[in-house]
């Protein structure tokens, strides 16, 4: 790709999706559960959904208004799944091709969740809006030059990947 477009890696988007728990000390199972008397209830995780993401379109207008874009994300089955493959196709989206067995290509995985857990790891959040609020102070505490870097790595790894191929 660098033959043929020497700026190619300024049109990568890359995408991709981590959990996020939400505690309720008040569910019904909790309640119900034997305990001694003075004893603290055991914390217990769920999945809240996300009501609304995020999205490059927000940070890159740019890019979404012309078309000129690639899409980068892992191989998990929801990113390869065959309605996914297809409705990516049929709206002409150029996709980089993620080496197999190739985990740890996805910047996402090796760079940015890393660092946002580290931060966040073992914290409570009264509400979804704390935790994005908190998840956001994290990561614009990252420094630049880090985010500099992550691609210089990415690139890295993959030319390796391929490599290996």
């Amino acid at each position: 790709m660098t033959r043929t477009d020497p700026e190619w890696k300024d049109k990568i988007i890359t995408g991709d999706e981590t959990w996020v728990y939400g505690y309720d000390p008040d569910t019904k199972r909790q309640s119900a559960e034997w305990r001694g008397q003075g004893e603290p209830r055991p914390k217990k995780s769920r999945i809240l959904k996300s009501r609304s993401k995020g999205s490059d379109s927000e940070k890159r207008p740019e890019k979404w208004t012309n078309g000129d874009w690639i899409l980068h994300h892992d191989n998990v089955h929801p990113h390869t799944a065959h309605l996914v493959t297809s409705f990516l196709a049929k709206n002409g989206t150029q996709i980089l091709p993620q080496p197999p067995f190739s985990p740890e290509i996805a910047t996402n995985d090796f760079f940015l969740f890393p660092k946002l857990k580290a931060v966040l790891k073992g914290r409570h959040f009264e509400s979804r809006d704390d935790t994005i609020e908190k998840s956001l102070l994290a990561l614009k505490s990252i420094p630049k030059e880090a985010y500099k870097n992550c691609f210089v790595n990415w690139e890295k790894r993959l030319c390796w990947a391929y490599l290996d191929l």
